[in-house]
């Protein structure tokens, strides 16, 4: 006769918790670029946008040309030589006292920012309204019961 053999409990793989991502993480996964909102652009393909693009592009293409071209190579030149260090210190002390660079990152920490839609924006903006208004009854209301009680306690005595 065979004998049985005794049944072992299946292992049970442990169960790992994943912490919730922090918000790092989350913008890692997400690209970076930034989709501008609808109106926005409209506005940018329209006529009415057209002239400034087609100036900010010369301009562009302008500062290209000269800082890849021989006169970008000898104003580099000029402005990284000896004689001229003094200016550059002064420049740095310039963009400090300015605070050039706060200002810069400031401009980067913005292009990060994801703006609410217009019915969020609404609603946020009812939301503030109302808490306003109610706040400021219940104030108006505490001042009218500690004006009636300085009248009838304080000022009868």
């Amino acid at each position: 006769m065979a004998k049985a053999e005794p049944k072992t409990p299946e292992k049970k793989p442990k169960r790992r918790l994943r912490s919730a991502p922090t918000l790092r993480e989350q913008t890692e996964g997400q690209s970076t670029k930034v989709e501008k909102p609808a109106l926005v652009k409209r506005l940018w393909r329209t006529r009415l946008f057209s002239p400034v693009r087609a100036f900010g592009r010369l301009i562009k293409a302008i500062a290209l040309f000269i800082a890849k071209g021989p006169i970008g190579s000898l104003v580099k030149a000029i402005a990284l030589s000896k004689p001229l260090w003094p200016i550059r210190f002064l420049l740095k002390i310039l963009s400090k006292i300015l605070l050039l660079g706060y200002f810069r990152n400031a401009w980067k920490e913005l292009k990060l920012v994801v703006w609410p839609n217009a019915r969020t924006t609404w609603r946020l903006t009812f939301a503030v309204l109302m808490f306003g208004i109610i706040f400021g009854l219940v104030i108006a209301g505490l001042d009218w019961v500690f004006e009636r009680v300085f009248r009838e306690i304080i000022l009868d005595l």
